[in-house]
């Protein structure tokens, strides 16, 4: 398979920037909330509570996305209205009433677009077959680390406000290189009495977690994730914790995302000699001992290269779990469900693992935060296994 396609290099630069865009503010806003004097609790309460805006706007925008309007327009003024809510949040920095509520604003738009992105290679991939998503994701967690390493190091030499100045530059980059990409067409309008009707979000919605397969699936992972999330939420406060700086903190996050690269580009050669079930299992079963790795190392050392893991964990069960959702719905609901299956697994555990992680974390530490972690990543990882058995016999007719 040709790997520098058309479709690869634009497809791969527009996630290179719209992650790095995405990696900036996520990263470093627990900083910059910090900084302005915020507790634990009230950033906790903030990010979990605006997170619910984020649930609801991607299972809407993927019934958009499938019916209404294309991807791309949605992708462009998502970037769009993010960077003027991220840019105002500086002047409102002293009231926690007024950050709240641009926060919520951004969990609207800017948090969705990373997650849009992949959806959009993933459908576009179902139509252009010379595009490759492993190659294109594996470019994207590219822009993540890249964003991650310079934003930390500027950040820790320069000053918070380098946050601002760096998401602003990507968020007008993301806008250029996504300007050039081909879109993906909404679903062809259904005659009815004679009138040409698209499919009601309730229908989609229905239709989508009416298929038993996919809520136990979605279930699991939100299960699994409610521990990583909390992780990676409180990741930047948990360096701090243990004696760590910004630096370290982009360290950490490079690390992280350039550990996807290799097993992302590859693989397409990897699925070639394992069975996708398999795949799926041992990366949760990777999850679970990485749980267990943060519990054993307290420092800043062990915390920083532990996310080294990434690689073996996310950048082996992303896609080989779109692949198991491609088998358990048809192709025109496709980015309805991805989104919805976003919407609960990430950020529905990100609403839990930022309430329970900043109420763990400001009252009894570290070490209890990634127990209980490690206890729901177990959790889901079972719930997992059943679910894959439970198709496999489906499809032996079992």
């Amino acid at each position: 398979m040709r790997i520098l396609t058309k479709e690869n290099i634009l497809f791969g630069a527009a996630g290179f920037s719209v992650f790095a865009l995405n990696s900036i503010f996520i990263t470093f806003s627990v900083l910059f909330f910090d900084e302005a004097g915020y507790s634990e609790t009230q950033i906790g309460f903030m990010l979990s509570v605006t997170v619910i805006f984020s649930m609801l706007s991607q299972v809407v925008t993927g019934y958009l996305g499938d019916n209404v309007i294309t991807i791309k327009k949605i992708l462009l003024i998502d970037i769009v209205l993010t960077m003027i809510i991220v840019l105002l949040m500086i002047p409102a920095k002293g009231s926690y009433p007024l950050l709240f509520v641009l926060y919520a604003v951004f969990s609207i738009t800017g948090r969705m677009i990373g997650p849009m992105i992949d959806g959009y290679i993933t459908r576009m991939a179902q139509i252009r077959s010379a595009l490759d998503f492993g190659f294109t994701r594996g470019v994207s967690s590219m822009g993540w680390a890249f964003a991650s390493l310079v934003g930390g190091f500027l950040i820790r030499g320069i000053g918070i406000h380098m946050l601002f100045i760096l998401h602003t530059v990507f968020a007008l980059v993301s806008i250029l290189v996504v300007l050039f990409l081909e879109d993906v067409p909404v679903n062809k309008k259904e005659m009815r009495n004679g009138q040409a009707k698209s499919e009601s979000f309730a229908d989609s919605a229905r239709a989508v977690l009416g298929t038993r397969g996919f809520l136990i699936t979605t279930v699991a992972c939100f299960l699994m994730y409610t521990g990583v999330n909390t992780v990676h939420t409180y990741f930047s406060l948990i360096v701090v914790h243990v004696g760590g700086n910004s630096g370290d903190v982009g360290l950490g996050m490079f690390l992280l995302a350039m550990s996807e690269v290799p097993l992302l580009w590859n693989f397409y050669r990897i699925k070639r000699y394992f069975k996708n079930d398999h795949l799926i299992i041992f990366s949760i079963a990777m999850y679970v001992v990485k749980s267990i790795l943060l519990i054993m190392f307290q420092n800043v050392a062990g915390v920083v290269w532990i996310q080294i893991m990434q690689g073996i964990t996310y950048a082996l069960f992303l896609p080989s779990i779109l692949r198991f959702l491609e088998s358990l719905l048809p192709a025109r609901y496709m980015t309805t469900g991805i989104m919805i299956w976003l919407a609960i697994y990430n950020s529905g555990s990100q609403v839990v693992g930022s309430i329970v992680g900043g109420y763990l974390l400001e009252h009894y530490g570290i070490v209890p935060l990634y127990v209980v972690c490690g206890i729901l990543s177990l959790a889901g990882a079972v719930l997992m296994a059943y679910a894959l058995k439970r198709h496999r016999l489906a499809k032996e007719g079992v």
